[in-house]
């Protein structure tokens, strides 16, 4: 996997959450780019078993535009836990 790059060259990580409060709405940044207009994010990760190392799951949840300004709505799966 290649490291993303932010502004002035250095490696990101991949997700980034960061939360200032409990009630507070959390920073999110994917391969260096911040997520707006954010529904849910769910980020779940376990420890390895007896099965071997698991995947976490990512899902992001967000509110985009089409070419016309219309808004919609747009989940993505980053990876399984089962992968």
């Amino acid at each position: 996997m290649s490291d993303y790059v932010e502004f002035g060259g250095e490696p990101s990580p991949l997700l980034r959450i960061e939360l200032d409060k409990i009630g507070s709405v959390p920073r999110v940044t994917y391969k260096g780019e911040e997520i707006n207009n954010k529904v849910c994010i769910s980020f779940d990760w376990q420890t390895a078993d007896d099965k071997g190392i698991r995947s976490p799951y990512i899902r992001i949840e967000r509110i985009e535009t089409d070419s016309n300004g219309r808004p919609f709505y747009k989940a993505e799966r980053i990876n399984s836990p089962d992968a």
